[in-house]
């Protein structure tokens, strides 16, 4: 899945208004207080986070037929911004979100428009046949926000894509980001692992746990050959949260489209040992 994103005004950052962006761009927002507490005696390595705020929000873009001017698509990605007390505390991870915002955005633009000969196209065979009605988008992309953490320590989110050009299904795709709050560096798993050698029997192990999942997902000796081959590209799509790392499969990551996606937690109630102390959670927790 692509990266992607814009940045938003501060008196947006700070008030959480909704407010329009020039040219065919619309944003929405909203903003996560957190809570804030004295720090308490965190065990030896384990730093005491606090909540830091931030606002999430959308930017969309609606795509036209070049022909008749037919809405083809309407598209939409996220952003997400520190509240602007925070964005003062944490200058470097500000910046990586503002990044991430800009790319986002970058590549549905860049999507877009390679798409747009192929929809049009699409579309005209479509309406001859009957199969869409003028004024509704028959097609769609969507990058949609999903907050994990938002600490002191560490910063996560994930994106999820549903993109529909046509043809027998959507797909749906993820992406997962963890930021060290303070370096703005983005982490990977050799950051937040001690080890990652037994990771993807770890992930095999915790997905076969889930009752729904089991009878969809592969034979297990199948499971852990797909996890590695995604480790090995770094393609594997993680996040943090306050209890462990959230591992995410999009469409076509471990078998057919049919399997569908999933999402599977590695609690570090369970796998203490594996987890870097740096960026274990303990401290408080955000209100929402």
């Amino acid at each position: 899945m692509t990266k992607r994103m814009l940045a938003a005004g501060a008196a947006v950052l700070a008030l959480g208004l909704v407010a329009p962006i020039s040219g065919n761009y619309a944003y929405s927002g909203i903003v996560m207080a957190c809570e804030e507490s004295a720090p308490g005696g965190a065990p030896e390595g384990i730093p005491y986070s606090t909540g830091i705020g931030y606002m999430s929000g959308v930017v969309s873009r609606d795509i036209y037929s070049d022909k008749d001017g037919t809405l083809l698509m309407e598209a939409k990605t996220f952003e997400v911004n520190l509240s602007q007390e925070d964005a003062v505390k944490y200058p470097k991870l500000q910046a990586s979100l503002e990044k991430l915002s800009r790319q986002n955005l970058t590549d549905m633009d860049n999507l877009t428009t390679s798409w747009k000969p192929d929809l049009t196209e699409s579309y005209e065979v479509g309406r001859e046949s009957g199969m869409y009605e003028k004024g509704n988008a028959p097609f769609s992309y969507e990058l949609s926000y999903g907050g994990l953490r938002a600490d002191s320590t560490v910063f996560s989110c994930y994106g999820t894509e549903y993109v529909y050009l046509g043809g027998a299904h959507p797909t749906t795709a993820y992406d997962a980001y963890v930021f060290d709050t303070k370096s703005g560096k983005r982490l990977g798993l050799d950051d937040i692992l001690q080890s990652t050698d037994n990771l993807a029997e770890i992930i095999a192990n915790e997905a076969n746990g889930v009752e729904e999942y089991r009878e969809r997902l592969p034979e297990r000796a199948e499971l852990v050959k797909s996890i590695r081959e995604l480790m090995d590209k770094r393609l594997l799509k993680f996040g943090l949260t306050e209890d462990g790392l959230r591992i995410f499969f999009s469409n076509y990551d471990i078998g057919p489209y049919a399997i569908g996606t999933f999402i599977i937690d590695i609690p570090q109630s369970r796998h203490f040992n594996i987890f870097n102390p740096k960026y274990i959670f303990y401290g408080s927790r955000p209100r929402g």
